[in-house]
């Protein structure tokens, strides 16, 4: 799913005490990896969920659901830059 193809309205369901899997935003699937963007349910509002091949690499929680999408597009940026721990922008040695 491309980033323009996102759905920018994400409606958190009220906090009843469980984390859960609100809706998944994008997903690639390249050179052997997947990654993957959801919201899930939080205490604090929405949670966004970073996984690359089912590993959570990265987390952001926030009560300002418009944000979400925003950051949302900016990870998708970097894959598949993240594919692998140590592989950083700009240091090509790191594969």
């Amino acid at each position: 799913m491309r980033h323009d193809e996102i759905d920018m309205s994400i409606q958190i369901p009220a906090w009843d005490g469980t984390s859960r899997l609100v809706k998944e935003l994008w997903r690639i699937e390249e050179d052997g990896h997947v990654g993957s963007c959801s919201v899930w349910a939080h205490a604090e509002g929405g949670e966004l969920r970073l996984t690359v091949d089912g590993v959570i690499r990265r987390r952001d929680v926030t009560h300002h659901t418009f944000a979400l999408p925003i950051v949302a597009l900016a990870w998708q940026e970097r894959l598949p830059l993240e594919w692998t721990p140590g592989r950083r922008r700009g240091n090509p040695s790191l594969h």
